[in-house]
């Protein structure tokens, strides 16, 4: 049994495992004869800018800083939009409540209206305009007097917009809080040591996203400082324009039914006083004139109790629905004004992260923005 497996051991090997070592060989000679025939190929990483923002310091890509510039220029667009809404809305409230003020001092204002007092001096004003002696329009600036006083209508303005400009500051604030947050997000993956000599390198090459932030921080504070002081002389006037569309209209009606009343009650007075004074004699003159002035007032008085419980709540009407209309006017104006400085706002912080962005651009051609960053 021993001599058998002695026997088998030395037996030569099968044709089969001949013929596999010779096409390993050569698949082995082929293999090293293509890696020595192909010809190399050289790669470059892609360039990067170096990035800063406070203390920290990165180097991106230029798909990535594009995504950047592209997500800056969105999101204070979005803000700035957001904003408007905010400062309209803020804008709206306070005024509703500053014309409530107003609203609350009419019945002042139709008290004195259908007064003797109020009655002869528009009787005398209208006749002064007429003869070219006085302005017309007293009516509309008595009421401007009754329900705008100087000092309480500027307070109540300076209240609405010192209110809305502070929200609109918190709003602001937190926007470029917001960017700053997801930019750091988006930066913090691609940090790197800070220069051992403390510098980046050459000055126009880093894109330094700190600075752009103080940069949009001072235009807005120098859009509003200006939308404020314009506003401020577009509100100065209001009292004036409040009274001519809330009561010119009812003011002139009101002032030629006076008219009326004084030419009605003119003769019946006049030939009631001289019955009543024909025998007084040479005293005749005088009493037929006392006495007509009594008759005078005292109709005057019941004409006017009169016209009150007919006109007063129809000219109260009228004033509320002018004061609506002049609230809806001048906060049109206050956000036209406002408009116009963001649309300068809005291209100022365009051109400031241009300005910012620019490294990233510099040496390439512009290339369209990407749409959304590439994975980390």
């Amino acid at each position: 049994m021993t001599a058998a497996r002695i026997e088998s051991t030395g037996a030569p090997a099968p044709a089969g495992a001949w013929a596999g070592a010779v096409l390993g060989l050569v698949a082995g000679a082929l293999l090293c004869w293509l890696v020595i025939t192909q010809p190399q190929r050289g790669w470059t990483p892609p360039a990067q800018v170096p990035v800063q923002l406070g203390e920290q310091h990165y180097r991106l890509d230029a798909a990535r800083l594009e995504w950047i510039e592209a997500f800056s220029r969105l999101h204070f667009s979005t803000g700035q939009a957001d904003g408007r809404a905010l400062l309209e809305a803020e804008l709206d409230n306070g005024l509703s409540s500053a014309f409530d003020e107003v609203k609350r001092r009419l019945p002042d204002f139709a008290d004195w209206y259908y007064s003797l007092g109020g009655e002869y001096s528009r009787l005398a004003m209208t006749a002064l305009a007429w003869m070219n002696l006085a302005e017309d329009g007293y009516v509309a600036r008595r009421a401007a007097e009754v329900l705008f006083p100087a000092e309480a209508w500027g307070e109540a303005l300076d209240g609405v917009e010192r209110q809305a400009i502070g929200r609109l500051l918190s709003q602001q604030q937190a926007v470029r809080e917001s960017w700053l947050a997801e930019i750091a997000a988006r930066l913090a993956p691609h940090q790197v040591p800070a220069p051992l000599d403390g510098r980046t390198g050459a000055e126009s090459e880093t894109v330094r996203l700190d600075t752009l932030d103080a940069r949009v921080l001072a235009r807005e504070r120098e859009a509003l400082e200006t939308r404020v002081a314009v506003s401020s002389l577009v509100a100065g006037g209001v009292a004036a324009r409040v009274a001519w569309r809330g009561v010119a209209g009812s003011g002139r009606a009101v002032a030629a039914r006076g008219v009326g009343r004084g030419a009605s009650k003119a003769v019946p007075a006049a030939s009631g006083a001289l019955a009543a004074c024909s025998a007084a004699g040479p005293y005749a003159l005088g009493c037929a004139v006392m006495a007509g002035a009594a008759a005078w007032v005292a109709t005057d008085w019941l004409l006017l109790r009169a016209d009150e419980a007919m006109n007063r709540a129809a000219l109260l009407e009228a004033l509320e629905a002018g004061l609506a209309e002049v609230r809806r006017e001048l906060l049109a104006d206050m956000m036209a004004t406002y408009d116009a400085a963001a649309a300068g706002l809005h291209a100022d912080v365009e051109a400031e992260i241009t300005l910012t962005f620019r490294p990233a651009r510099a040496g390439h051609a512009e290339t369209p923005i990407v749409d959304s960053l590439p994975n980390h």
